[in-house]
């Protein structure tokens, strides 16, 4: 997650940027990754919105930003952005933003992915038009739990991924396979279901 997001913001690869992880997601430091280390190495002073900033373009930053940006960092707003909305809590269903500096609570029937669809939908629309603009969403969808949005939850439940040979494949081909995937085991038929 951090070492992807870090990649998008900088256009480095990790080894380059230092971001290795996620962080020591058991307490607060997030010094092996994330975003207080973003912080700690200067990341945040040339991004993909310090540069389109820069370029004179109108930047906008809506969804998640870095494990550890959280509630407690929402008055932090990255340089780059001229309209942010950073996630601060990744709730599916009642997430947390940091607009502008301040935190905005959503209650519990705002949608995650909703809330930042129309965030964009509404940006585009009032947009300066004599400026371009630069806007990068970041929904944390699809990572777990996977929550669906509740007028989805029922759509696809006659549907099955298709079964190639590719899928849940015996331990001869399994074997074949990268280290770490080759290592993992069939999967039972209650885990299929």
């Amino acid at each position: 997650c951090c070492p992807s997001r870090a990649t998008i913001l900088k256009g480095q690869f990790c080894h380059n940027t230092g971001i290795w992880d996620n962080g020591d997601l058991n307490n607060d430091t997030f010094l092996s990754g994330g975003f207080k280390k973003f912080q700690a190495l200067g990341l945040e002073n040339e991004t993909i919105g310090t540069v389109m900033q820069s370029a004179g373009y109108e930047t906008k930053f809506c969804g998640k930003y870095l494990n550890g940006y959280e509630d407690k960092s929402a008055e932090i707003v990255p340089p780059g952005w001229d309209h942010w909305q950073g996630m601060t809590d990744t709730a599916y269903y009642g997430p947390h933003f940091s607009v502008n500096g301040k935190l905005k609570k959503m209650n519990n029937s705002v949608y995650q992915t909703d809330y930042i669809r129309n965030v964009a939908i509404s940006f585009i629309e009032r947009k300066r038009p004599d400026k371009p603009f630069f806007m990068y969403l970041s929904p944390f969808a699809p990572h777990a739990p996977a929550t669906p949005a509740h007028r989805h939850e029922n759509m696809f439940l006659d549907k099955k991924a298709p079964r190639t040979d590719s899928f849940n494949p015996d331990d001869s081909l399994q074997h074949q396979k990268p280290s770490w995937l080759g290592r993992l085991p069939k999967l039972s038929d209650e885990q299929i279901e």
